[in-house]
């Protein structure tokens, strides 16, 4: 049997879900006043505030749980997050400098997101990266914190993936960036790799202007636009963005679904190159089978390379289809949520 406090939650969270977004704050704001002083409740209880944008009121509960549990590194990680989200830099700083002497086995990833808050306490907003004696330059924004702090800490995001790449690209490769996200893949490969040509897609119109202006900003000629606004699917067809929530570390769940009067034109690979491809990267918030299957005949008569992101879920199909199109692994990268493939025609 659920608690009355149980039922008031779960009043808030349907609330907010159908739109009735002062009902679900006012439901909130009693919760918060007689929650049980317990991290689960408080967590939940900060979680929604936040999605709600009653910023000061998710601080104040984050930070109680920190108080609850000084020691522990999990609830400072989930704080210090919020901080780094809600542009509290100076704050985000100190919090992940203490972090790290709780749990000194993910030093790195602190380090980096402390430099991360210490990049934009000062307001900036163009970073400079040399890599290999090439000069790039991205506009941070604040926007995609997991992939923005490698590059303020002096890194490209899957630098060990763009090396790899970077060893068995053939030469002036022609290659689609399918996910194109910022662009922190497409500059690599721009500086390092002597393209003929890069196509870039992303539909997402946020990312799509940080693209944009990250391609501004480098001198790089070969990054053709003309599909920019495109989602990539096993079909052509029209589509709804669906913005989930935002996640910890501070990236933002995307996915596209069918929707006849959706904005989003969605388009399959095969019906839009008639030129050879020679690499192809796919990172399309689990619809990278569908990506894949849209692309079958150019990959059985170009066979590009491919890098796909895939998450666990999906391996045991992405495994049956890449072997029933000729296809085989060359070298994975694991991680905790998904693994980055190499595929090569066989």
């Amino acid at each position: 049997m659920m608690t009355s406090f149980e039922k008031e939650y779960q009043r808030a969270v349907a609330a907010h879900k159908s739109g009735n977004k002062e009902i679900a704050k006012i439901i909130l704001l009693k919760l918060t006043e007689k929650s049980p002083e317990t991290p689960h409740y408080i967590s939940r209880l900060a979680r929604i505030c936040d999605e709600l944008g009653y910023v000061r009121k998710a601080k104040e509960l984050a930070r109680k749980m920190v108080e609850l549990q000084p020691d522990d590194w999990r609830p400072r990680f989930t704080y210090g997050s919020f901080l780094l989200r809600r542009n509290f830099f100076i704050e985000a700083e100190k919090e992940f400098a203490i972090i790290k002497e709780l749990d000194p086995n993910k030093s790195s990833l602190y380090t980096r997101l402390e430099k991360y808050a210490a990049f934009m306490k000062h307001d900036k907003t163009t970073l400079e990266l040399e890599d290999d004696n090439t000069l790039f330059r991205f506009f941070i924004s604040g926007e995609n914190i997991w992939a923005e702090s490698f590059l303020t800490a002096g890194s490209f995001y899957e630098k060990k993936e763009l090396e790899y790449s970077r060893q068995i690209l053939p030469k002036n490769p022609v290659i689609a960036d399918i996910g194109t996200n910022m662009g922190n893949h497409t500059l690599y490969w721009s500086g390092h790799c002597s393209p003929k040509k890069i196509f870039v897609f992303e539909p997402n119109t946020l990312a799509q202007e940080l693209l944009k202006s990250n391609i501004k900003l480098n001198d790089f000629t070969c990054i053709d636009q003309r599909f920019i606004d495109f989602g990539i699917g096993e079909t052509s067809g029209k589509y709804m963005l669906n913005k989930k929530r935002q996640t910890a570390n501070g990236t933002m769940n995307i996915e596209l679904i069918p929707d006849p009067n959706g904005n989003i034109e969605v388009k399959a690979v095969d019906d839009l190159f008639n030129e050879p491809i020679d690499f192809i990267k796919i990172d399309v918030e689990n619809m990278e089978l569908a990506a894949l299957k849209g692309a079958k005949k150019t990959l059985q008569k170009y066979k590009p390379i491919v890098m796909i992101e895939i998450r666990h879920h999906n391996e045991e199909s992405f495994i049956q289809f890449i072997e029933e199109i000729g296809y085989k692994i060359k070298k994975v990268f694991t991680y905790p949520e998904f693994n980055n493939y190499f595929i090569t025609s066989s």
